[in-house]
């Protein structure tokens, strides 16, 4: 039988360019923690327009991280895909360009920000799920003044129809707005290029609610600098339930599923991190309260788990550290599950 020599060379170079990754990576691991964050995700990971270098709560408890395993941490950004199961790509050696030469990329040891689902994990049995560090939820911020007073959760559309709601664009929270409820809502809804600019716009009247995840709303408004006695916070809940949709999750990490050491002292590391209140202090510099994981990834679930606490709903004051950091250009962040 004759050999495509073109295909047989292709195959080579791929072979070559994995073990080329490995190697240089296994060379490198030796003191360096390398650790992937989303681009432009406030207040998660940002490269600030008016500043030097990366800021964000992963990117600090990444630093932090690397600084308990005595490693150092090289963090860089990417830009995320469609899908999650599309971003744990980023753990696996790059293959061939559309040219047939070798990808050159730097593999990360851990993805920060990871959705911790057993049903995500199961499907993708290739990496581990780990080290969750907060617990996140669907939410929306609303005025008083306009809106009166909502439940802690709300899983019904009528407080919202006759009310304007801003989403940012392309998001799960657009998703939620115009698909959620059975398309209810999707006549009152605004979307704005970036989740900030909602924000400004509720404050400034012209909507009275954005949906979005609750610690990115907590975070945006305590930037802002606006009167926090304003505003209130509830969960959204049972808008919509899929393989891929949540409302509510335990946010992690992820590493390759053979790179089993590295799991347990990251695991072990990000534990002593919330014990010390190391993880606490992060959260709080960006304006968010800090909220622990609740466990979905061994089956609990934060839409039936009863009323949340009111420290989870926390709209909090402005901070002049929350005030003062930079600013993120945004317009990105994690696909759907």
């Amino acid at each position: 039988m004759a050999i495509d020599a073109n295909r047989w060379m292709q195959r080579l170079l791929i072979i070559s360019a994995a073990c080329f990754s490995a190697s240089a990576a296994a060379e490198a691991d030796e003191g360096v923690l390398r650790v992937a964050v989303y681009e432009n995700f406030e207040p998660y990971s940002c490269t600030a327009e008016s500043a030097e270098g990366l800021f964000g709560v992963d990117v600090e408890i990444a630093q932090a991280l690397a600084k308990r395993l005595d490693r150092r941490a090289e963090v860089y950004t990417y830009a995320a895909d469609d899908t999650m199961d599309e971003d744990l790509e980023q753990l696996d050696p790059p293959g061939l360009d559309a040219w047939g030469q070798p990808i050159e990329r730097a593999v990360p040891h851990l993805l920060m920000h990871v959705p911790q689902d057993p049903r995500f994990a199961e499907r993708n049995s290739d990496y581990r799920f780990t080290a969750p560090y907060y617990f996140e939820s669907m939410a929306v911020l609303y005025d008083r003044e306009g809106m009166g007073s909502l439940p802690d959760q709300v899983d019904t559309a009528t407080p919202f129809r006759d009310a304007r709601i801003g989403v940012e664009l392309y998001t799960l929270s657009y998703t939620f707005a115009t698909n959620g409820f059975s398309g209810q809502l999707r006549d009152n809804t605004r979307s704005y290029d970036k989740l900030s600019e909602a924000i400004q716009g509720l404050i400034a009247g012209e909507v009275e609610a954005v949906f979005a995840p609750r610690t990115e709303l907590q975070s945006l408004l305590a930037k802002q600098g606006a009167d926090a006695s304003r505003f209130a916070m509830a969960e959204v809940v049972n808008l919509f339930r899929t393989d891929r949709v949540r409302s509510s999750w335990d946010v992690g990490m992820s590493l390759r599923a053979d790179n089993e050491a590295l799991a347990e002292e990251v695991e072990k590391a990000i534990q002593a991190m919330r014990d010390d209140g190391t993880i606490k202090a992060i959260f709080a510099k960006y304006g968010i309260p800090d909220v622990a994981p609740i466990g979905t990834m061994q089956g609990a679930d934060g839409e039936t788990a009863g009323t949340p606490s009111k420290g989870r709903l926390m709209v909090m004051k402005p901070s002049e550290a929350a005030t003062a950091l930079p600013v993120c250009p945004g317009g990105a962040t994690a696909g759907l599950l």
